[in-house]
C-alpha cells in the first residue's frame, strides 16, 4: 500500500498557488465515496482511485480513507502477485445479510 502510495503522490500534479476555490476533502466522504463505489463494482484498483484525485491532498485523504476502512474491516486489500495492481474489495465477512423476512 505504502508503494502504491508513494507512487501516486510522484504523479499527482503540483497544486497551483493562484488557485482561487479549494476543494475540501474529507476522509469521512473518501469512505462514503469508496464503500458507494464498491457498491457498483465488485473491487476497484487502488491506482484508479487515486488516478481520480485532482491533486496531493486528495490522494492522502483517500489513503487516510483506504487505511480506515481496512482498520474497521470493510474492505480488504489485495495484491495477487509481486509488483501487481492492488485490488480494493469489500469484506465479504462484515456484510449483513439483506433479510427482510422478519
Amino acid at each position: 500500500l505504502l508503494s502504491a502510495f508513494k507512487k501516486a503522490l510522484s504523479k499527482a500534479p503540483e497544486e497551483q498557488i493562484y488557485e482561487m476555490i479549494k476543494e475540501e476533502f474529507t476522509v469521512e466522504q473518501k469512505i462514503h465515496d469508496i464503500l458507494h463505489l464498491l457498491l457498483e463494482r465488485s473491487q476497484v484498483f487502488l491506482s484508479h482511485l487515486f488516478s481520480q484525485a485532482r491533486g496531493r491532498v486528495e490522494i492522502v485523504v483517500i489513503f487516510m480513507a483506504i487505511l480506515e476502512l481496512i482498520r474497521l474491516r470493510e474492505i480488504v486489500a489485495i495484491q495477487r502477485k509481486l509488483f501487481g495492481e492492488i485490488e480494493i474489495l469489500r469484506n465479504q465477512d462484515n456484510i449483513l445479510p439483506n433479510d427482510h423476512s422478519s
